[in-house]
C-alpha cells in the first residue's frame, strides 16, 4: 500500500546539528614601481572550526587553518613591435587540518517512514569508538578510518604567466607553475593500548602547465584552443586533512591530475550588443572516495551561450550545456553494496545484471555514467534596472534526468526551477529580495557520489524567501 511522511522523516532528527565558524582575512598590497613594473602581494588567512553529527549516526569534527602570501610582478612591454604581458612570482600555502570522522556507527536505514516520529538509532543499537573533540565517539585512522587524521602542509610554488601578442590576429597565453609539498601526518586517535601514534612524512612535487592558443580573424570573431594540466592536493572527503591508509602517505593525494582540452569560439554581433559563444571540451581527473582510494571520471561535452544587453539597464543570457561523464574502468564503493534490491525486503527496482556485481557486493571495474550527473542543463535569465535604482530579475534552469546510482536503478526525472528577485540599489547601499523555487516544484538533489547513492537522496526546499541588505563603504 501506500503512506503519507513528511520529508524530515527520512534521514533529520531533532538531535541533529551542523555548525561551521569561520574567520577569514585578507590584505593586499601593490607597489608601482615603473610604468611597466608593478609589485602585488595577496596575504590570505582562514581558520574554521565545524561540527556535525546525525541521530543515524554519522559525526565529523574539522578543525581547519590556512595561511598563504603570494607575491606576483607584473610586467607589460613590447617585443618586435608587438605588446607582452607577464606575471611572475612565488607562492607559500601551509595547511594545517585535524579532522575526525566515524562512519562505523551508520545506521541510515533504521528508520520506518511511515511510523510517524523519527528515532536515535544509537538508543536501539548502542555506539562504538573512542571519545574525541565534544565527548563524540571517533575512529582513528588505524582503527579503520583513515579521513581521521592531523596533517601539516607546507606548499612553496613558482609561476610565470605570459600573453604575448605573435602578430595582429594570433596571440599566446602559457603559464607553468611548480609545487613542493612537504607533508606530516598523525592519527590523533590511536587505539586504546597503542605505544605510538601513527605518523608519517614525505615531500612530493608536481608540475602544472596551461597553454591557450587565440585567433581573432576580425574584430567581431574570436577563435582560441586551450590545454590545462592541474594538479590538485587530495584531503579526505570528509575534513580535507590528508588521509593515512595503512600507516602511510598515498603518494597518489599529490598526483592526482587533471588534463583538459577545449575549443571555442565567440562573435560579436548588433555592435557589440550580443555575444555568442560555443564550447566543446574535454576533462579527464580523479576523484577520492570515501574511505580511500580514487576512481578516474572522463567528461566530454558542448555549451552554447548568448548575452544580449542592448544598455546598461538591460541583459538576457541563455547558456544550453550538453556533457557526457563516466566513470574510466572503475569500481566506486557503494554503502550497502551496488545493487539497490540488497538493501531492502522488497523490490524496488529493476534488478542488477548479475555479471556486474562482484563477489564482493560492488560493480566490477568498467566505464559506468556519473551518478547524479544531467546529460542536458539549460539555464536562462533576465534582468532589468530602472534609472531610479530598482531591479527586477528572473532565472531559471531546466535539466534532463539523472541516474540515481552506477545500474540505473532508479532515475531523479527532468526538473525545473524558476527564481525572482527584486532590488533596489543606491550608492552606499543595496537591498534585494528573492523569491527562489517560485512555481514550487518537488526536485531532488542527488547525494553527489557513489557511496551513499543507494542510500542518501534530498528533496530540495520548496518556496521560500530570502532577503540581504548591503552596505558600501
Amino acid at each position: 500500500g501506500t503512506s503519507d511522511f513528511q520529508p524530515e522523516q527520512t534521514l533529520l532528527s531533532i538531535g541533529d546539528f551542523s555548525n561551521a565558524n569561520i574567520v577569514r582575512t585578507q590584505l593586499v598590497t601593490e607597489l608601482q614601481v615603473s610604468a611597466g613594473l608593478k609589485l602585488v602581494n595577496r596575504t590570505f588567512a582562514e581558520f574554521i572550526k565545524r561540527r556535525r553529527h546525525h541521530e543515524f549516526s554519522y559525526t565529523e569534527y574539522v578543525r581547519q587553518f590556512t595561511f598563504e602570501t603570494r607575491t606576483e610582478a607584473h610586467s607589460s612591454f613590447r617585443l618586435f613591435g608587438f605588446k607582452q604581458e607577464g606575471i611572475a612570482g612565488m607562492a607559500l600555502r601551509f595547511e594545517e587540518r585535524e579532522a575526525y570522522m566515524n562512519y562505523f556507527n551508520y545506521y541510515p536505514y533504521a528508520y520506518d517512514i511511515t511510523a510517524g516520529n523519527s528515532f536515535r538509532a544509537e538508543d536501539l543499537f548502542g555506539l562504538f569508538g573512542q571519545p574525541g573533540p565534544g565527548g563524540k565517539l571517533f575512529f582513528g585512522s588505524e582503527e579503520g578510518i583513515p579521513e581521521t587524521t592531523h596533517s601539516k602542509v607546507w606548499n612553496p610554488a613558482l609561476f610565470w604567466q605570459q600573453e604575448m601578442d605573435l602578430n595582429d590576429r594570433l596571440s599566446l597565453l602559457y603559464g607553468l607553475r611548480v609545487n613542493a609539498y612537504f607533508a606530516d601526518v598523525t592519527d590523533p586517535l590511536p587505539p586504546p593500548g597503542a605505544t605510538a601514534a601513527w605518523n608519517d612524512n614525505h615531500d612530493f612535487y608536481s608540475f602544472d602547465f596551461n597553454t591557450s592558443l587565440i585567433y581573432r580573424p576580425s574584430e567581431k570573431f574570436t577563435l582560441y584552443g586551450t590545454f590545462n594540466r592541474t594538479h590538485a592536493l587530495n584531503g579526505s572527503t570528509g575534513g580535507g586533512a590528508i588521509m593515512l591508509s595503512g600507516g602511510k602517505l598515498d603518494g597518489k593525494d599529490f598526483d592526482t591530475r587533471s588534463d583538459l582540452y577545449e575549443i571555442g569560439a565567440r562573435l560579436s554581433l548588433l555592435e557589440d550588443h550580443l555575444y555568442i559563444s560555443a564550447t566543446a571540451f574535454r576533462q579527464a581527473r580523479n576523484r577520492s572516495e570515501l574511505g580511500g582510494g580514487r576512481s578516474g571520471i572522463r567528461v566530454r561535452g558542448v555549451e552554447l551561450e548568448g548575452v544580449y544587453q542592448p544598455n546598461e539597464q538591460f541583459h538576457l543570457l541563455a547558456n544550453l550545456a550538453y556533457s557526457h561523464g563516466n566513470y574510466r574502468n572503475a569500481s566506486p564503493f557503494a554503502l550497502g553494496g551496488a545493487d539497490l534490491n540488497g538493501l531492502f525486503d522488497i523490490a524496488v527496482a529493476d534488478f542488477a545484471d548479475p555479471s556486474l556485481i562482484g563477489v564482493d557486493g560492488q560493480v566490477v571495474a568498467g566505464d559506468y555514467r556519473l551518478s547524479g550527473f544531467s546529460r542536458w542543463i539549460f539555464n536562462g535569465g533576465a534582468s532589468w534596472r530602472l534609472e531610479n535604482g530598482i531591479g527586477f530579475r528572473l532565472w531559471s534552469r531546466v535539466q534532463s534526468p539523472q541516474n540515481g546510482n552506477l545500474l540505473a536503478q532508479y532515475v531523479i526525472p527532468t526538473q525545473f526551477t524558476l527564481n525572482a528577485g527584486i532590488s533596489l540599489k543606491k550608492p552606499a547601499w543595496e537591498i534585494s529580495l528573492s523569491l527562489l523555487n517560485l512555481t514550487d516544484e518537488r526536485n531532488w538533489s542527488h547525494n553527489g557520489d557513489e557511496f551513499g547513492s543507494n542510500v542518501f537522496i534530498a528533496h530540495q526546499l520548496p518556496l521560500r524567501m530570502e532577503g540581504l541588505f548591503t552596505i558600501h563603504f
